[in-house]
This record gives structure tokens, sequence and C-alpha cells, in this order.
């Protein structure tokens, strides 16, 4: 008997202690950017994309379509809904930097990726129901967010197995908990790899060594200050490395944030030489490859 009541105490103070907790009970303490754990852990010390996918197993590889980055904020709901905005690796398009969709030249363009979650959403065991975010495979199944306080904040998303993929669990680290007004919406992959690579102050040299700008800045928004000649310019590192053959550079593009449907961009390859100097490569197709050629601009970090 004693046993009994031992096993029923623990059940109602597991089931106390994890929920019937509304979504919007945990807004407060989960806002900010987050990217996935492992893909963090890699890019903090080795910041490029050319290695990262190196590294992967082919088993490995449908990293590159997982959410790698979630942001959430509490001014992104409305009536009782809350917007969740998240970044994946792989991805063909460029895609606004915006709350679900903007509207360009009469053209509605949705960000890269978000989902939805009514905020009065009462938890199963701690778990709260969201779209499966991995679209991509042929089977959909059940998602679900996990919001863990133990030794820090964390967040699981967890999507259930099916016949063709196995369970796929992805933990999340948080790396901003605040959002500047000016840059309101981060991708928040966008967001976490062009801080690791390209933001900051800079003296910016051309291929002659010829300085033509002593304060050549790259915003965390990608936006560019103290150069005319990519004003209202944007610049992406680019992460969709994962198709066709090895990767053999790290490649950013320019472009106009306000017309992302033209496919002029301008495309250069990166290197980081050491940790204050960066170069971009023009490049030339030789027998179906890239290769570079002189450095274009290098730019000589002030900060």
């Amino acid at each position: 008997m004693l046993k009994i009541i031992l096993i029923t105490i623990s059940f109602i103070g597991g089931s106390i202690c994890y929920g019937q907790n509304k979504f919007d009970a945990h807004l407060e303490n989960i806002e900010g950017i987050w990217i996935e754990s492992s893909f963090k852990n890699y890019f903090d010390s080795i910041p490029s994309m050319m290695e990262y996918s190196k590294s992967l197993k082919r088993a490995q590889r449908d990293i590159s379509i997982y959410p790698i980055g979630l942001r959430i904020q509490s001014i992104e709901q409305k009536d009782g809904v809350q917007t969740i905005g998240y970044g994946v690796l792989h991805s063909h398009l460029l895609s606004p930097e915006v709350s679900r969709m903007c509207v360009q030249h009469n053209d509605t363009i949705y960000e890269q990726g978000s989902f939805l979650i009514d905020i009065s959403q009462t938890d199963s065991l701690g778990y709260f129901r969201i779209p499966d975010l991995m679209y991509m495979y042929a089977i959909s199944s059940p998602c679900y967010m996990k919001i863990s306080y133990q030794k820090d904040t964390t967040i699981t998303i967890v999507r259930n197995a099916t016949e063709q993929i196995g369970e796929i669990i992805i933990q999340y680290k948080r790396i901003a908990t605040t959002f500047n007004p000016s840059y309101p919406y981060p991708n928040p992959k966008d967001f976490y790899v062009r801080e690791k690579t390209l933001v900051g102050s800079y003296v910016l040299k051309d291929s002659t060594d010829k300085v033509i700008s002593s304060n050549f800045i790259i915003n965390p928004s990608g936006t560019f200050n103290g150069i005319s000649h990519w004003e209202n310019q944007k610049i992406e590192f680019d992460t969709d490395v994962f198709c066709g053959d090895p990767v053999s550079f790290d490649k950013v593009l320019i472009y106009d944030p306000k017309n992302i449907e033209n496919t002029d961009v301008e495309l250069y390859i990166y290197k980081l030489i050491n940790k204050s100097t960066i170069q971009f490569f023009k490049y030339d197709i030789v027998n179906y490859r890239m290769v570079i050629n002189k450095p274009i601009y290098t730019l000589v970090r002030q900060n």
C-alpha cells in the first residue's frame, strides 16, 4: 500500500512539475535567438561552411534542412497567436528578414521559415505541439517543442519517428536575448553566421591595396556603412553548401534586399586570412569548377 501511495505522489508531483502550463507563461523566459547546439559548437570554433559540410557524415547531412535557429519575441504575437521565425542552412533562395511575409513589387514574399503557436495551448508533460518543421520529408510527423529550466534555459524540438525517418531531436542554445529596433526580425541563422564571419568595423582596400574606406562597417543586419558602392545593399554569408560536389570555398552574396527576386547578385569567394583579415575574391569557372583570381577586396578589422 505504501508503495502505491508513493508512486501516486510521485506521479502527481511530476504532473505539477511539468505541467498544464500555457505557452504564454514561458514567453518572457525564452525570448531571443537560439541556435542548434552541435552546429553552434562547431561554427564557434571554425567559422566556415566549407569545413562544416566536409565534417558531416552522410547520415548527418539532413541537418541542412532542420530549423537551425529560432527567433522568439513577444512582439510577434497577434490575437493570441505567436509567430516564431526559424532559419535553415539549405536554401536556394534569398529570403527577407521579416516576420512571416512582406510585399515587394506587388508580390507577397515569405521569410525563410516561420510557424504559429496558440499562446493559450497547454503543454503535455512539458511538450507543446507545433507544425512539422521538416516538411521536405515525404511523410509528415508530429513535432513538439519542450522548454526546460533545469541547469540553463534550453529549447528542444522533437519530431516523432516514421517508417521513413527515425526520431529527430534538436537542441538549441540561446545566443541573444534582445533585439535591435533597427533590425527587428532577424533570420536567426543569418544573424548568427553573419556575426561569426562578417560583422565588424574595417579598413577596406581594393585589389591594388589602396584604402577605399577607413571606416567600413558591416552591420549585424548585413547592411553597410562607409562605402557608397554598396549603399542600400546587403551581404549574406552563403550556407547553402549541401548540393553537388564537395564545396571548395566559402562564399558571400551582396544583393538588394528590396529586390530579392532579382538574381543578378554579386558573388565573392570569402577567405578568412587570419583573425583580423578577410579577403573577397573574384572567380572563373574552369572545367565546371570555381578558380579564384587575385583578391578584389581586403578587409582589415578595426575592432
